[in-house]
């Protein structure tokens, strides 16, 4: 999905100010994806050339006027056309993840390290994904809350991985003898 797909999915739900757009975007889908606030506004710009979008200026007191962004019926038409269209992508990327791929070549107590801070980050994400949840529920927002549950059961579990496999991860990491670092031969 790009920058004019995301802001149609705000849009989609009603009107709203580049700052609103770029508000939902950071809180919500930041959840899932790697967003740009930067691209928002060349995204509604482009959008409105292709009447997609339409404004409305509203004036406020000691205030520059502010845009009010809506979606046209074509822009509707457009944003379930791409919808159909788009192959979405399946993702399971982490730098964390990574790190401990490459753990045999790691100081133990940076392993360490790095489990604990998933761990407390993933504690911090489910509070405030339950918070959300129960959020969207009382607002009828069905697949965000569905979203949110699939992130606390998929948080939870790998919560409870980690309780499980830590002690024995860090002591075969402790007892086993560290691969040798190869270094490149030179030309």
């Amino acid at each position: 999905m790009n920058t004019q797909h995301l802001v149609l999915s705000v849009l989609i739900r009603g009107a709203a100010s580049g700052y609103d757009i770029k508000k939902e975007l950071e809180l919500n889908v930041s959840l899932y994806l790697d967003i740009s606030p930067s691209g928002i506004y060349p995204a509604l710009a482009t959008l409105t050339e292709k009447g997609f979008v339409e404004f409305e200026k509203i004036e406020q007191d000691s205030r520059p006027a502010k845009k009010e962004y809506q979606i046209t019926e074509s822009g509707r038409q457009h944003f379930f056309k791409e919808m159909r269209r788009i192959q979405l992508r399946h993702s399971l990327r982490s730098e964390v993840l990574y790190a401990l791929s490459i753990a045999d070549y790691l100081p133990v107590d940076r392993v360490e390290t790095i489990l604990n801070e998933r761990y407390e980050f993933t504690g911090m994400l489910l509070t405030e994904m339950r918070t959300r949840r129960k959020e969207a529920e009382m607002q009828g927002r069905h697949g965000m809350a569905f979203v949110l549950g699939y992130g606390i059961a998929a948080s939870e579990a790998a919560n409870e991985f980690v309780e499980d496999e830590r002690e024995k991860f860090l002591t075969n990491l402790t007892d086993a003898v560290r691969p040798p670092v190869v270094k490149p031969k030179n030309r």
